[in-house]
């Protein structure tokens, strides 16, 4: 079970060009508790842009879209892995997750590869899942 006190001030970073998967991610961070902060970039590009300026507040935890348009997942990953934030994190996060890319992920610093699932509870599911997995205890 989650320690909910684990979630008090964590911030998630998300990386997804779909704003509806956006928008059901805040509903299912709601759920599990209204105090978890979401950030979350349109694509890789954008999420360059933010997490190299010197103002970022590195993230508990990054979920990261692979198939963006501008700078796709992949391309973020391979152009963000000497940063400093990478300390938090990543998880991929996306439809479609071929099991012969998995390892080149983890080599370029992803911690996991979850596909997203496609109710509102499964998806709860498997955020619940991953907070728990990554984390840091208190």
């Amino acid at each position: 079970m989650l320690n909910y006190s684990a979630v008090n001030n964590i911030t998630l970073f998300l990386i997804d060009d779909d704003e509806d998967n956006r928008e059901l991610f805040q509903i299912v961070l709601n759920m599990i508790d209204s105090s978890i902060k979401l950030v979350y970039a349109n694509d890789g590009m954008q999420a360059l842009e933010l997490v190299t300026d010197p103002a970022f507040s590195v993230p508990d935890i990054i979920f990261l879209d692979l198939h963006m348009p501008r700078m796709n997942g992949l391309e973020f990953l391979s152009a963000t892995r000497h940063l400093k934030f990478l300390s938090a994190p990543i998880i991929i996060f996306s439809t479609l997750i071929k099991d012969y890319d998995i390892n080149r992920f983890i080599e370029l610093g992803a911690r996991e590869c979850v596909e997203k699932p496609g109710t509102l509870e499964s998806l709860k599911r498997v955020v619940l899942r991953v907070l728990q997995a990554h984390l840091k205890k208190p």
